[in-house]
């Protein structure tokens, strides 16, 4: 067992991240955190103060994965359909993410998020770009569409169960799953064209922005250019 002391926390921190996947904050067991991180489970206490507080971080470093592999935009000349691809292989890659926001729903509502002025920020700030290079106007009818291009993009990946029901089965396989994908893209599209009121969901452009110059990483890929 390692004795360095960063290197328990990090897998302290990736175990309690599948566990609370898996079971949520209440369903959670320290001793299984500790037991797959190979660690005593006082470690956890010293480390992080108690199971709540871990939590909390493990919820605040998926929000900043989220915040650093998948910038939340629409790329100039793209539509929503591409967005909605990326965000759904994101999620399908890793659906961790998805399910510890889905246990946060289930357990806490929506009072007393963890980091909520600084996630409504992030997001409003996504909404606003969006609307901006989509040509919206109404932000509340831009909030409903980023709401719903997140939801469709999102859901098969948390809700495997009932997309295998309605489904027939077919998205067991990935053949199945990657025809929910191109049809989630049209029917973005789709959307988008009825809230732009004849507008092609398509993105139009806008003034240059100073933080442009900076170099993009050729080692991302346009899939893993998505957000939720």
């Amino acid at each position: 067992m390692s004795r360095n002391p960063e290197a328990t926390r990090g897998r302290l921190l990736d175990a309690a991240r599948r566990e609370f996947a898996a079971h949520g904050l209440a369903g959670a067991r320290v001793d299984r955190i500790a037991r797959e991180a190979g660690a005593n489970k006082e470690r956890i206490y010293a480390y992080f103060g108690s199971k709540e507080k871990l939590y909390d971080i493990v919820l605040e470093m998926a929000l900043q994965q989220i915040r650093a592999a998948t910038p939340l935009e629409i790329a100039e000349g793209e539509n929503v359909g591409d967005f909605v691809r990326r965000v759904f292989e994101f999620h399908r890659r890793d659906p961790s993410l998805m399910r510890i926001f889905m246990w946060e729903s289930l357990e806490m509502g929506n009072r007393d998020l963890v980091a909520d002025a600084e996630r409504r920020a992030f997001y409003r700030a996504r909404i606003e770009d969006m609307a901006a290079q989509l040509g919206l106007t109404d932000m509340g009818e831009a909030q409903r569409l980023f709401l719903t291009l997140v939801a469709i993009a999102g859901w098969p990946t948390v809700m495997p169960n009932l997309a295998h029901l309605m489904t027939d089965g077919d998205t067991d396989a990935p053949e199945g799953m990657d025809a929910l994908r191109e049809f989630l893209t049209r029917f973005a599209v789709a959307g988008a064209e009825a809230v732009g009121k004849g507008g092609d969901g398509r993105a139009q452009g806008r003034p240059a922005d100073p933080r442009a110059g900076a170099a993009a990483d050729p080692g991302r890929t346009r899939d893993d250019k998505a957000d939720v």
